[in-house]
């Protein structure tokens, strides 16, 4: 069951002692949490990780998906006898089997290569049939939460995109951002250093892009 927002914000509020959100308006909050889902993102794709049918063009080249930012693997084709894709690097390929791009194409899917210089970009072996299918497993892009016009965190509609269990830190994220663009306090710099702690320990990355965000805030 998929975490709504509004509890994220809600959290957030009370733990600034600002639930009806005058000093920390929802508004705010929810900026916060879409760039703190963007950044945790980047620094764990398994945290937006999904496993899916994706149906191939035609040929041995593939494009990713617009709503996938990261391809973690190819584990089986979907039809036939659902056999296992195996991953392997183009140079391999090409060496053993030069013609393979203008090969026979088929309706099942031997390897798969990934070059992380053209990201958005796989090949598939043998060249595929137009329609071909295989399970993908890719880290999606966050989806923004809209943009409420009031301070209340009732206010706020939408889920997060983070899998559940990373809740907790996507709170704590958002509590980080929160008080490092809060001037006010003297000692915030302090309260959001002990939360990006925390949220670094649960996701067990440092967040050096939360970092500089939160320093180009002030």
């Amino acid at each position: 069951m998929a975490v709504e927002a509004k509890t994220i914000i809600y959290e957030a509020q009370r733990a600034m002692n600002d639930k009806s959100g005058v000093r920390a308006p929802a508004s705010d909050l929810v900026r916060l949490l879409n760039r703190a889902q963007r950044d945790i993102a980047v620094s764990r794709p398994d945290t937006t990780a999904r496993v899916f049918e994706h149906e191939l063009a035609e040929g041995a080249r593939q494009e990713l998906p617009e709503e996938v930012a990261l391809l973690i693997d190819l584990p089986a084709n979907v039809s036939g006898r659902r056999r296992a894709i195996t991953r392997t690097g183009l140079p391999l390929l090409d060496a053993a089997v030069p013609d393979w791009r203008y090969g026979a194409r088929k309706g099942e899917i031997v390897h798969f290569m990934h070059d992380h210089r053209t990201p958005r970009a796989f090949w598939v072996y043998p060249p595929a049939i137009d329609g071909t299918s295989v399970e993908m497993e890719a880290s999606m892009y966050p989806a923004d939460i809209p943009v409420p016009a009031g301070e209340a965190s009732d206010d706020v509609a939408g889920v997060i995109s983070l899998a559940d269990e990373w809740s907790t830190a996507l709170l704590l994220v958002v509590l980080y951002y929160a008080y490092m663009t809060d001037l006010e306090g003297a000692g915030n710099p302090l309260i959001a250093a002990s939360y990006k702690e925390t949220a670094e320990k649960i996701l067990g990355v440092q967040l050096q892009s939360a970092m500089v965000f939160a320093k180009q805030e002030q």
